[in-house]
This record gives structure tokens, C-alpha cells and sequence, in this order.
């Protein structure tokens, strides 16, 4: 499958998440899956490596985590707010997080970090030059 039709394929795909989130609001207050949870599972089922590059993910914690091609790894649904919290010295403040760094219901997704909007390279939501996406998050 060519690039741009995996490319359209995966904005298709948001579309529909984003088009069934307010429907699945109510599912929320009923204790099933919303799509703060199924927003990463819509990345996720495209990128196996099959339609789009594989990323390996595992469950740790009750989060997932990912990781891409040997540059280690990252949690995915997890509340940021919460880590924050436990790690206050780690993490910057949700507040202080750049405008471009969204949080699904609080949580880290895939799109936390990945806009297929965005002209950056693998479509980060900001340059990650000397690592500016990364440290807008970890104070290290």
C-alpha cells in the first residue's frame, strides 16, 4: 500500500474517532471505553507493521507503552495529571504544557505528541529539535 493511501487511511480513521467522541461521552459515565482509550487503539491497529511502520507496544501498569525502532519507550494512557503528582520534580505542571500538547481526557495518547496535520517530521505537534517535545513534558 502506498504511502498517501495509508496517509488517508489513518485521517479517515481520526475523522470517524473524532466525529464518535462527544457520542461516546456517555459511555464514559457508564464505566465502558470511551475514546480517550480507543484513541491510541486507532493508531495502534494501523501501525502492526501491516498498513503503516509496527509499533511494539506492551502493557505495563495497566497502560500501554510504546516504542519505536530502538528510541525507547513511552506510556500511553496514562493520566498525566496523576504523574505529575507522584513525580512533581520529573514532570512539568498539565498548566504549564504547550497549547499544541493535548491531553484526551487528561490522559497521554498517541495524538499527545502526533498530529497528522502537522508538517513536522513523523508529525509531531511541535519541532522536537534538542528535544523541545519531549522536555515541554519531562523536566530532566
Amino acid at each position: 500500500m502506498s504511502h498517501r493511501i495509508a496517509h488517508a487511511l489513518c485521517i479517515l480513521s481520526t475523522m470517524v474517532l473524532t466525529a464518535t467522541s462527544a457520542a461516546a461521552a456517555p459511555c464514559a459515565a457508564r464505566g465502558t471505553p470511551d475514546a480517550t482509550a480507543t484513541n491510541s487503539k486507532v493508531c495502534l491497529s494501523c501501525h502492526d507493521g501491516v498498513l503503516a511502520r509496527n509499533v511494539p507496544h506492551t502493557s505495563f501498569r495497566g497502560a500501554r507503552v510504546t516504542s519505536y525502532r530502538g528510541h525507547g519507550a513511552h506510556p500511553i494512557n496514562v493520566d498525566y495529571a496523576l504523574v505529575f503528582v507522584h513525580k512533581s520534580s520529573r514532570f512539568h505542571s498539565p498548566a504549564s504544557l504547550d497549547s499544541r500538547i493535548k491531553l484526551a481526557k487528561g490522559k497521554i495518547t498517541c495524538t499527545t505528541c502526533h498530529n497528522l496535520g502537522s508538517t513536522e517530521k513523523k508529525a509531531l505537534v511541535m519541532s522536537n529539535l534538542k528535544s523541545r517535545l519531549c522536555l515541554s513534558c519531562h523536566n530532566l
